[in-house]
C-alpha cells in the first residue's frame, strides 16, 4: 500500500502527510464531493478512507484501466483487507500518467494509518504484497451524499465507511440462518418456507403478491396461528430494522400485499387458537403493539449518554434513524400495521421541545427528526395545515422536562415554524447537531407527500 496524499486537507491534522512535491491539492472526484452539498469541497486524505483505483496515461508502454468501464461508479464502495484487517472506504482517486508505468495499490494516510497504523504515512508506505482491493459493481454501491458522513470530524468516525453498503451488495446469509435457528435452536426460528420467500422476494425472484402469498403459508395453515402470526410479525420487523435501508421500500411494499390477502377460513382451529380479532391479515393484528413492545421501550438514551467510543455511538445513531425511516415510509403508505403519525410526532417532539442536556443524544434525536422530515414531511406539512390533535402533541401536561413548547397542543403553522427556529438554534451544540439540524431544516423545507 502506497500512500496518498491528494486532496483537501484540512486543520488539525497530524502533519504525517509531510510535503511531498508529487501531492495535489484536489482529487479526481472533488467535483461530484462538492454537488454532495455535504459541507465539504473536496476528500480529505487525514479524514476519508479511500483507496485509489484506475489509470489514465499515454506513454508507451503505459497500461490504462477505466474502473467506470466495468460498472464502477465513482465515490463507490472499496475494500482494502490484509490477513489481520478490514478498512471500508471509497474509490476516491485515481491514478495519472506522470509515472513511466501504472500502478495500483494507493491508498489515502486516513486508510492507511486504520490499517497499519503509524507504521506508515506520507512518504513511508506498507512494501509487501499482502493487500487485498475489491471494489463493487453498479450505482448501489455508491453511498451517494445521504449514505455517509462524509463531514466526519476523524478517520475513526465509523459513520463515514458505508459498512451498511457492503451487507447491501453482499445479501447477507447469515441474517437468514440466524432467524432460522436463534442460538442455534431451531425449536425458536422461523419456518424455513418464510425465510425462502423474503430471500426470494428480496432478490427478486418472485413478486410481491407471490412472496405475500408464501411468506403466510405457514401460519394460515397452522394448527395453532394465535402463537405462530407474531412469529412471523417479529421476522418482518426484524427485516425492516436490520437489513439495509435500501430494502425497506420492497419490505414495506409486502406489508401492504400481506394486508391485502384474502382471510382464510379458521373454523378448523379451535377458538381458543385464533389471533386477535379473528382475522389474520387485514389491518395486521398485533403488528403495531409487538413493534413498539420490541424496538420503542428501548433504553438507548441510558446507553448514548455511556457509549465508550465512537463505534458505539455510530450503532446509537444508525439504529435511531432506521426506526425513523422504517416507521416514516409505514406512515406514508397508509398507516400500515398500526404505525401511525403519532410515531413521528413523538420523534419530534422529543427532540425539540424538551431540555436535553447531552449533546450526542440531542445529535441522535434531530437525526431521527430529520428523517421523518425527509421521508413524511408533507404528512407534517398536511397536519400543520388542519391544526391536527394527536396525544403525541401533549407532552407537557405529562413529562416535566417537555418545557420548551408554550404554544397550543395541536400542530399548527406557527408550532412548525416554532420548530425551524429550534433547530437553528440548536445548531451551535455541537458539530454533529449542526449537520443534523441542517439536514432536518432541508427536510422541512422539502416536504414532499408520497402517494401510494
Amino acid at each position: 500500500m502506497d500512500i496518498d496524499c491528494d486532496g483537501e486537507r484540512q486543520e488539525p491534522n497530524n502533519g504525517n502527510c509531510g510535503d511531498n512535491d508529487s501531492d495535489q491539492s484536489t482529487t479526481s472526484f472533488r467535483s461530484l464531493v462538492q454537488s454532495y452539498d455535504v459541507g465539504i469541497v473536496d476528500l480529505d486524505p487525514y479524514r476519508h478512507s479511500f483507496a485509489v483505483f484506475g489509470n489514465s496515461g499515454t506513454k508507451e508502454g503505459y497500461v490504462n484501466f477505466a474502473p467506470k468501464d466495468h460498472g464502477i461508479a465513482p465515490l463507490s464502495v472499496m475494500v482494502a483487507l490484509t490477513a489481520d484487517g478490514m478498512v471500508c472506504g471509497v474509490w476516491g482517486d485515481g491514478n495519472g500518467g506522470e509515472r513511466s508505468q501504472a500502478f495500483v495499490g494507493e491508498a489515502s494516510l486516513a486508510m492507511g494509518e486504520l490499517l497499519f497504523g503509524d507504521e506508515i504515512n506520507g512518504t513511508v508506505s506498507h512494501e509487501p504484497n499482502d493487500v487485498m482491493y475489491i471494489a463493487f459493481t453498479g450505482d448501489d454501491a455508491a453511498p451517494g451524499a445521504n449514505g455517509a458522513l462524509w463531514a466526519a470530524d476523524t478517520k475513526e468516525e465509523p459513520g463515514f465507511h458505508p459498512n451498511n453498503l457492503i451487507d447491501t451488495l453482499v445479501m447477507s446469509e447469515e441474517w437468514f440462518a440466524e432467524k432460522l435457528a436463534p442460538d442455534g435452536d431451531t425449536e425458536d426460528g422461523i419456518h424455513p418456507i418464510e425465510a425462502e420467500a423474503l430471500k426470494s422476494y428480496l432478490q427478486k425472484r418472485v413478486s410481491v403478491e407471490e412472496a405475500a402469498v408464501a411468506i403466510t403459508k405457514p401460519v394460515e395453515t397452522s394448527s395453532d396461528p394465535k402463537e405462530d402470526l407474531p412469529r412471523l410479525w417479529g421476522f418482518l420487523m426484524d427485516a425492516l430494522i436490520e437489513l439495509p435501508s435500501e430494502v425497506t421500500e420492497s419490505l414495506v411494499e409486502l406489508l401492504r400485499a400481506i394486508e391485502l390477502l384474502p382471510e382464510p377460513d379458521l373454523s378448523r382451529v379451535d377458538k381458543s387458537k385464533w389471533p386477535p380479532h379473528g382475522t389474520l391479515w387485514r389491518g395486521l393484528p398485533g403488528f403495531g403493539h409487538q413493534y413498539v413492545d420490541t424496538y420503542q421501550y428501548d433504553r438507548w438514551r441510558d446507553r448514548a449518554v455511556h457509549a465508550k467510543d465512537a463505534a458505539e455511538r455510530d450503532r446509537i445513531r444508525a439504529l435511531q434513524v432506521k426506526k425513523a425511516n422504517v416507521e416514516g415510509q409505514l406512515v406514508m403508505a397508509g398507516g400500515i400495521g398500526g404505525i401511525d403519525i403519532a410515531f413521528g410526532y413523538e420523534c419530534v417532539t422529543d427532540a425539540l421541545e424538551r431540555r436535553i442536556d447531552d449533546d450526542f443524544v440531542l445529535e441522535v434525536e434531530i437525526w431521527a427528526t430529520a428523517k421523518w422530515f425527509e421521508v413524511a414531511g408533507g404528512r407534517f406539512r398536511d397536519g400543520a395545515a388542519r391544526g391536527e390533535e394527536n396525544w403525541a402533541l401533549d407532552r407537557a401536561g405529562h413529562r416535566k422536562d417537555f418545557d420548551v413548547w408554550k404554544g397550543k397542543k395541536s400542530v399548527t403553522w406557527e408550532r412548525w415554524s416554532f420548530w425551524r427556529s429550534r433547530l437553528e438554534s440548536l445548531r451551535p451544540r455541537s458539530r454533529g447537531v449542526e449537520q443534523a439540524a441542517k439536514k432536518a431544516l432541508e427536510g422541512m423545507q422539502k416536504g414532499y407527500v408520497r402517494v401510494f
